[in-house]
């Protein structure tokens, strides 16, 4: 019972240390690929949450699309957020709720509490 206690924690700590959201984050954005059919109709339609930008107010013709530029060609998803997504617009609003002050949450530590909390009886036990 302990082996597996000791093994549970190992690998929370390593899901933990693997999981870093921002190196893998910045990764995934950046990673140039080729983006073709579905895949492409689904990768825009995530990353642009279903807002895009307007092209028929544009007077220039353009001579590519998103279809030359990551079909064709591998682009990234930083690439296709930037030149196809609609910018997004802070949203302003009188609400006091909306404007009070926002904490930072330090979540990893609550996460360790209760890995060590749930682990602790069976360290008892053993």
């Amino acid at each position: 019972m302990k082996l597996y206690s000791i093994f549970t924690f190992l690998g929370v700590c390593l899901s933990v240390v693997l999981g870093a959201p921002s190196v893998w984050n910045d990764e995934y954005m950046n990673m140039l690929q080729q983006f073709c059919g579905s895949r492409l109709s689904n990768e825009l339609a995530i990353l642009c949450s279903g807002k895009y930008n307007d092209a028929r107010g544009s007077q220039k013709k353009q001579k590519r699309g998103i279809v030359d530029e990551c079909c064709r060609t591998p682009c990234s998803r930083n690439y296709m957020k930037i030149n196809y997504c609609a910018p997004i617009v802070p949203t302003v609003t009188d609400s006091p709720i909306a404007n009070s002050q926002l904490y930072v949450v330090d979540y990893l530590s609550y996460y360790y509490q209760l890995v060590i909390h749930v682990l602790d009886p069976m360290a008892e036990d053993g």
